[in-house]
């Protein structure tokens, strides 16, 4: 078993409420502004299907590395698999209107490029790649995340930067690439997560590091693919 698999299928099966990551409503309303209605969409790392439980009249698809987040999220989607994106999406070429991968690549940082590929393997002409990933310019994230500090529980995980994902994108035959100001998602995101993840929000040094970090907590691509 994939350890990231493990890790996620532990955390849905202590949480009273299944793992979620919850997002304000300031970003559902911005994600609602960006992407069509009436479109069919695949979320890559769906876990247990906040986002399209809160985003109504669309189509949409999921997988997930954790079999137990996919049996949670299968009354939110049409239809939502087992599957690591790194390996292979469990669904045919040109397929989706849109792809959804949201707070993912931090816990694939060494295997972006082939979860990109089968991205944009999956999407159609003219899709889009909607991206939220962590900022690693703010100094609260980058260091829940690396050093002596981590508690994030996964081992391979570090922050990326927007720059960097960016230039991916383009080497992968993204287009019309923009990046979007983001806020950040500290407010909404405790609810329902469980307390390895709360820590993150209570530590009163990383607390601090937010405060006088100005940068954003998490940063939004949307990318184009075109042939």
């Amino acid at each position: 078993m994939d350890d990231n698999q493990k890790i996620y299928d532990e955390m849905v099966e202590k949480s009273p409420s299944g793992y979620q990551y919850i997002y304000s409503k300031e970003t559902l309303r911005m994600l609602d502004k960006v992407v069509p209605k009436n479109v069919k969409i695949l979320d890559v790392g769906c876990g247990t299907g906040h986002i399209a439980g809160n985003l109504k009249d669309r189509e949409w698809y999921g997988v997930d590395i954790s079999p137990l987040s996919i049996e949670k999220a299968k009354q939110y989607y049409k239809r939502a698999k087992v599957g690591d994106i790194t390996r292979n999406i469990p669904f045919s070429d040109n397929s989706f209107d849109v792809v959804f991968a949201l707070g993912i690549f931090h816990h694939i940082p060494d295997k972006m490029r082939k979860a990109l590929k089968e991205i944009r393997r999956v999407l159609k002409k003219n899709g889009i790649l909607i991206i939220i990933d962590h900022n690693n310019k703010n100094l609260e994230i980058k260091k829940a995340h690396e050093g002596i500090l981590k508690i994030v529980p996964c081992k391979n995980e570090r922050t990326i930067s927007k720059e960097y994902l960016m230039n991916l994108l383009t080497e992968e035959r993204f287009q019309s690439t923009e990046a979007i100001k983001y806020i950040t998602i500290r407010g909404d995101q405790q609810s329902l997560t469980p307390p390895i993840w709360r820590k993150i929000y209570k530590c009163p040094f990383l607390f601090l590091l937010g405060l006088i970090s100005s940068q954003s907590t998490d940063f939004m691509i949307k990318a184009t693919k075109n042939e």
